[in-house]
């Protein structure tokens, strides 16, 4: 009974990773994609990341697959040969960094291995496709510090991801991480974002069905992404033992939109998604206290799909002050309703 009530937990995980991956960029619509072969960059590609050092990094799993793993294994694709026994001879002599076994022991991010622009020329003679993983453990403010190899990329990670974009026009950008890291210094340089979390054991199967397009990934961002995070008035408290609300009721988005919203790089509830909707007769009632609102949320493929609809109010500002938007609700059509 034990291992059969696993297995549903394994599907269903499975199934709120697809879901929850979030397409934070996709320019001339390169995801998913169509190449068969492929350039993988990134120690990552090996070593992916199930969890965060919380709860769940110390769960024992049987086997923890690789986006590696899964890609190589996938008959109808093809990935630089030379460039993944190079990774494999740099991981040899730069194992995985597992601290010492105990509770939150290990770095927050590995020992990345350096690509020079003539390694991403090289590479480019066996296809114009690159694909980056790069990978954090961490996942909240007292795990992180803004220092590189942290929140921000390290020096090797910054500089495998601009000389990879120096020649290749196509690349897909995949973040292996608990929460957001800085993308400032490289969101212009690549062609398409995905933003997929710590995914547990068959996290690194949806990345990979979400890359090809075998699921539809429809995940929305559960917060704000910042183009600088130094101009966040909550950087002073960023990382400390004690949390200073200096925003008062501006708490998150409701602080970035109201005051300053030219530092929004992708808002709350921002994703992209590889269909199109519709959303029209939107019809807004209030009674008393009470906001109704139906709508009509059409798909416009021919297969399952899904988006998440959200629904803000401006109040007016009145003696003590609003925040520009307010989240009142959202709402996941169930799957499983047609």
């Amino acid at each position: 009974m034990y291992n059969r009530r696993v297995k549903v937990v394994n599907k269903i995980s499975k199934l709120v990773n697809s879901e929850g991956i979030v397409i934070l960029k996709n320019d001339d619509n390169l995801l998913p994609l169509k190449a068969t072969k492929i350039n993988l960059f990134g120690r990552i590609q090996f070593n992916y990341y199930k969890s965060g050092t919380g709860s769940g990094g110390l769960v024992n799993t049987p086997y923890v697959y690789s986006l590696f793993d899964i890609l190589d294994s996938n008959p109808k694709l093809e990935l630089n040969p030379n460039l993944v026994k190079k990774y494999q001879e740099f991981i040899k002599l730069n194992p995985f960094n597992n601290g010492n076994g105990t509770w939150a022991s290990e770095p927050w991010s590995q020992v990345e291995m350096e690509i020079t622009e003539e390694d991403a020329r090289d590479a480019k003679e066996f296809s114009d496709v690159a694909v980056i993983i790069i990978g954090r453990t961490a996942g909240e403010d007292k795990d992180f510090t803004n220092d590189r190899g942290s929140y921000k990329l390290s020096l090797t990670e910054l500089n495998m991801i601009k000389n990879v974009s120096k020649v290749f026009d196509k690349v897909i950008l995949i973040l292996n991480v608990g929460t957001i890291i800085d993308l400032s210094e490289v969101e212009g340089n690549v062609k398409a974002i995905m933003l997929a979390y710590h995914g547990g054991y068959y996290g690194a199967i949806s990345i990979y069905e979400a890359l090809v397009g075998l699921t539809l990934p429809s995940g929305q961002l559960p917060f704000t992404i910042l183009k600088d995070i130094n101009k966040d008035i909550t950087i002073s408290s960023f990382g400390n033992v004690k949390t200073q609300y200096h925003e008062d009721i501006y708490v998150g988005y409701r602080y970035h939109h109201t005051f300053n919203p030219d530092n929004i790089m992708y808002p709350l509830g921002y994703g992209l998604g590889y269909g199109e909707f519709l959303i029209k007769d939107v019809i807004a009632s209030i009674n008393n206290t009470k906001i109704d609102v139906s709508l009509n949320l059409v798909n416009k493929l021919d297969k399952y799909n899904n988006k998440t609809i959200f629904f803000y109010v401006e109040a007016p500002s009145g003696l003590l002050g609003k925040p520009k938007y307010e989240l009142l609700h959202f709402y996941k059509p169930n799957r499983f309703k047609g």
